[in-house]
């Protein structure tokens, strides 16, 4: 992750530009491969999420103490959920007396080359599993 420390408008827009990219990417990877997983009775859950100590926040809070955004991939089997993959995206926190964000390092198409991966390895498990 490249770590930051000039906070100005023109950075706060890139991350929120980059966040709606990946959050449209979770909702394409999610419906692409949902029907792959329903053959194993699972469900594919690709998720953008963005918080503050735990708690839902907003793209507007990006600089915000605690903020973090990140894609998580995992399953639901029987309403129980079990994370696979987490990807950091942005972290903002206070260092001492200095707010430092960490911004990732993949591109878009990193992000979706990881996801991806982080799918075929998933199906290939399942696949694994039922030869088992």
């Amino acid at each position: 992750m490249q770590q930051v420390v000039n906070f100005d408008d023109q950075f706060k827009e890139k991350i929120v530009e980059f966040e709606k990219e990946c959050e449209k990417v979770c909702a394409y990877f999610e419906n692409k491969y949902q029907k792959k997983f329903q053959n194993y009775d699972l469900q594919l859950l690709i998720e953008f999420t963005r918080t503050i100590k735990g708690k839902m926040a907003k793209s507007s809070d990006i600089y915000d103490d605690d903020y973090q955004s990140f894609i998580e991939v995992g399953i639901e089997k029987d309403e129980e959920y079990y994370p696979n993959a987490y990807i950091p995206i942005w972290r903002c926190k206070m260092d001492l007396f200095q707010k430092i964000g960490y911004f990732t390092d993949y591109d878009i198409k990193g992000i979706k080359r990881k996801i991806l991966l982080i799918i075929e390895e998933m199906l290939e498990e399942k696949v694994e599993d039922n030869h088992s």
